[in-house]
């Protein structure tokens, strides 16, 4: 999950495929991944790689634990030569939320209670 402690620093790398090609994408990645094929640093950073069936197309995502300008470029021009992706077709890549809560509000008399009665 992305909340994992071996994710909270990193990201995902999104592709929206045609169902026809989900299972044919899906295979290149997952042999890649354990034949060997991708180079070291960026078979290092994957942690994860999901596929979300829709009615009308899928999403497969690929997470990553560290989401840097060098890891990011690594693993997007990695995807693009395995997947043979046209030059200016652009991935959707994002930072993982990053969760802890809100800070914490000073308690002040301004906002100690803020349910207190009217005057009226």
């Amino acid at each position: 999950m992305w909340e994992d402690e071996g994710n909270k620093n990193g990201g995902k790398i999104s592709l929206k495929l045609k169902k026809d090609y989900t299972t044919i994408i899906w295979e290149e990645i997952i042999l890649a991944l354990i034949g060997g094929v991708l180079p070291t640093n960026v078979k290092d950073e994957i942690s994860g790689v999901v596929v979300s069936v829709r009615k009308e197309f899928n999403f497969l995502q690929i997470w990553f634990k560290n989401y840097t300008p060098n890891v990011i470029s690594d693993l997007e021009q990695t995807l693009k030569e395995l997947l043979q992706i046209p030059e200016g077709v652009e991935l959707d890549i994002k930072q993982f939320f990053r969760t802890g809560g809100f800070p914490k509000q000073k308690e002040t008399p301004a906002n100690a209670n803020n349910f207190q009665k009217r005057k009226n």
